[in-house]
């Protein structure tokens, strides 16, 4: 999956992001600081509990000149009603790790 370096968002942890109901956005978590030297993401799960939000792909992402190896975890999500929709990333990384990160996606028309 390819993704355009400019259009993506980068999410804090504990904090809810907010987008219109419709559109299709890129997030990112950042996880180069949790990660031991020379580990690094083999997968990145999305999951959620509600019916309010499409998953549209998810993946172990690098950015190109930070760091060697895979790093954030991307996902793609585009809202299909208003409302709070928890999200889940599940990623496992090369040193066997599972590293689960939590956030909302506040949708608002």
């Amino acid at each position: 999956m390819a993704v355009d370096k400019t259009n993506y968002k980068q999410l804090n942890v504990g904090q809810a992001y907010t987008m219109p109901v419709g559109q299709l956005d890129n997030l990112l978590i950042d996880l180069r600081n949790e990660l031991d030297t020379g580990d690094f993401l083999l997968t990145v799960i999305a999951t959620t509990t509600s019916s309010g939000i499409e998953i549209n792909g998810a993946a172990p992402r690098l950015a190109t000149g930070v760091f060697e190896h895979p790093h954030q975890q991307y996902v793609r999500l585009k809202p299909t009603a208003v409302g709070v929709h928890p999200i889940k990333l599940t990623s496992t990384t090369q040193n066997g790790l599972t590293i689960v990160k939590h956030f909302v996606v506040h949708s608002k028309e």
